[in-house]
């Protein structure tokens, strides 16, 4: 499975079967940190460097990787199940509207 930017640009994330994330084009591999307010909310994200790649890279999907963000293969070792379990209804579709109040609608996604 392929993720594209829909353009010609050749910039490109490839899903392995159950491994890594495989991504081409020149796509830069950031570190963000969280931008939050006096009070601890958080309001947006910075961007803190660059983390040096090749063409193409590899990402860790099963989250054992001692080499983060990068995979190095622990995937193979614990048999890992890629699958993805992402609901496919809109969030409209999953949401539930709690009754109660006239000033705000209080919804719940059911699915989290």
């Amino acid at each position: 499975m392929s993720l594209t930017d829909n353009s010609d640009s050749g910039k490109k994330v490839e899903i392995r079967y159950n491994g890594p994330y495989i991504v081409s084009g020149g796509i830069p591999l950031v570190r963000k940190i969280q931008v939050v307010s006096e009070y601890g909310e958080p309001l947006t994200w910075k961007k803190d460097g660059e983390i040096p790649t090749e063409e193409p890279y590899y990402l860790c999907r099963c989250g054992l990787s001692s080499t983060k963000p990068f995979c190095d293969r622990s995937h193979r070792i614990i048999d890992f199940d890629g699958t993805e379990m992402a609901p496919i209804e809109t969030t409209a579709e999953r949401q539930e509207t709690f009754p109660g109040s006239k000033n705000i609608v209080i919804r719940m996604d059911m699915n989290l």
